[in-house]
């Protein structure tokens, strides 16, 4: 338990100090010859959407030089006050055990991680280990282990939903985001997973600070110099926003974004959506509720989100809905927009114990139990498989990755 707390509080205050203070979080190196696998600005302080234009690009060929980049348009996004429903509460506050139908240990705990997250294509899991440096990927079946990266430190490895072809003009390969700090300076690394072989091919070297980078549909999303950077290929486009402390980024091919603005007081955060070309903000919560970094479903009509209190919650964007879901946190959401997975105490604030939950994304019904940990557990980092058939999390006292059946 407190090894699970001292890591949970040593990652968030890495995170928000270093953003306060203008310093890089240490983030992830790129490794090559893999083995072959199969100026604070104080904005109201809210997270937001993003509808993202749609463009035609070509995808760049491989190389160790970053890609040339046209010169960022600017724009401004302007909040909007646009009035936000209650939270509706949580109807069922009733928690059901329902053991999956099978559960297996997919590594044996030697490379002890504090999370995994499932590849779009469903044949690998991004896993960052608990101390020191590093990112390995974890096959979903056999559980081998490729080191990608192993001398700078990750805090999230990010997925696109999207296949962008590799270098040999095969189809289907699948994208990976990361952050390396090379000689003070910062670069943001796509690594293609190929049939054959890892494919590390640089997509923004800057010597400025990048902070929450996100990536889909080959749209590439991070914040600097307290300003949101969009780029699409050779095309960037940089929205007035604040320093950003979280961003997300939908799937589809005009994916919208979120995001939640870096400030002081953690208290403060909340959520907000803009829509190009005019960038108009849509607030999703207001400064003093507490809600941040902001979680899509599928297809970008849902958020959820997570409380500093404790909770967890949903979104509904085109009736501004708002749910209350009840005490968690790491909501993610199933591949059908239904099911929220989320870590949790079944005694709320009690951190003696950590399960996997399931729930309504509008709180009916009960919560579905799928671990029942022991007083020395704590199951974190739930994480879908493609088909929504399957769950991934982990244990942090062992270390190890568990693949569960959903019942």
């Amino acid at each position: 338990m407190t090894r699970f707390v001292l890591l949970a509080l040593g990652s968030l205050l890495l995170l928000v100090v270093s953003c306060q203070h203008g310093t890089p979080v240490p983030a992830t190196a790129v490794a090559t010859g893999l083995p072959r696998p199969s100026t604070l600005t104080q904005l109201p302080v809210s997270t937001a959407t993003l509808r993202l234009p749609a463009s035609s690009t070509t995808t760049p060929h491989p190389t160790n030089t970053p890609p040339a980049t046209s010169s960022p348009t600017t724009a401004t996004a302007q909040a909007t006050a646009s009035p936000l429903l209650a939270f509706q509460p949580i109807q069922n506050r009733a928690i059901i055990d329902r053991a999956p139908l099978h559960i297996r240990a997919l590594t044996d705990g030697k490379h002890k991680y504090k999370n995994a997250v499932w590849a779009p294509a469903g044949d690998w899991l991004a896993a960052t280990p608990q101390d020191g440096p590093g990112l390995d990927l974890v096959a979903s079946t056999s559980g081998q282990i490729i080191h990608v990266v192993t001398d700078t430190f990750v805090l999230d490895p990010v997925w696109d939903m999207a296949s962008s072809p590799c270098s040999n003009g095969e189809q289907g390969a699948t994208s990976l985001l990361v952050q390396q700090i090379i000689d003070r300076n910062d670069q943001l690394r796509r690594f293609r997973l190929c049939t054959m072989s890892f494919e590390p091919t640089p997509v923004i070297v800057s010597s400025q600070p990048l902070r929450a980078p996100a990536l889909s549909s080959n749209i590439v999303v991070y914040g600097r110099d307290g300003q949101l950077m969009v780029q699409r290929g050779a095309a960037s486009t940089a929205f007035q926003s604040g320093d950003v402390l979280a961003t997300a980024l939908s799937s589809g091919s005009q994916p919208w974004l979120a995001w939640t603005p870096l400030v002081d007081n953690l208290e403060a955060v909340s959520v907000v959506i803009a829509h190009p070309p005019d960038s108009q903000l849509r607030t999703v919560s207001n400064p003093g509720e507490g809600w941040w970094l902001p979680q899509w479903s599928r297809g970008g009509t849902r958020l959820a989100l997570s409380n500093i209190d404790g909770r967890i919650g949903t979104v509904e964007l085109a009736s501004g809905r708002r749910y209350d879901l009840g005490p968690g946190e790491s909501p993610v959401w199933s591949p059908n927009g239904q099911t929220i997975a989320f870590a949790g105490s079944s005694a709320g604030v009690d951190y003696t114990t950590r399960d996997i939950h399931l729930v309504d994304w509008q709180g009916h019904g009960p919560r579905f139990r799928l671990t029942h940990a022991n007083p020395e557990q704590l199951f974190v980092s739930p994480s879908w498989s493609p088909d929504g058939k399957e769950l991934a999390f982990v244990e942090i006292d062992s270390g190890k990755i568990f693949i569960a059946e959903r019942p």
